[in-house]
């Protein structure tokens, strides 16, 4: 966990991003502490309660090259593969263009302890959940 003064900074950052969620013939764009009624409504038809966006890339929210993302990101598809989960392609768009757009994958129906297992696995910092009808909401490792 990182001290409070990066901890409050990266929280402003990751208000600051939008989560791009790319579900079937569906694109939602969402942002932490919104609800968003296109998704609530994607979820509901599909049956869905819940949902968590994981990453792997610049694990503990340091850069890493293009290769090492793509090699962490590839491994996360495969767990994701492996575990059985149903799951699409997302993500993380910063408004700030000093940090890239970190590719991740939307999962669903998992209990936040079994995606935080992952997400440190990956050494990720954070993850982002939500519901049906409720905010988005971030989850510190």
């Amino acid at each position: 966990m990182p001290n409070l003064s990066r901890k409050q900074e990266l929280l402003e950052s990751f208000h600051r991003t939008f989560y791009c969620l790319f579900l079937d013939n569906v694109t939602v764009r969402l942002r932490l502490g919104e609800k968003n009624p296109k998704l609530s409504s994607w979820l509901s038809a599909n049956n869905i309660r819940s949902w968590a966006f994981l990453t792997s890339f610049n694990p503990g929210a340091k850069l890493c090259s293009d290769g090492q993302n793509k090699a962490s990101y590839l491994a996360l598809l495969a767990l994701a593969k492996q575990k059985q989960w149903l799951f699409f392609m997302a993500e993380a768009q910063p408004d700030d263009r000093k940090w890239p757009v970190e590719r991740g994958i939307i999962v669903f129906d998992q209990k936040t302890i079994e995606v935080k297992k992952i997400a440190v696995c990956f050494s990720q910092l954070a993850f982002v959940v939500g519901a049906i009808n409720s905010v988005a909401r971030l989850v510190w490792t």
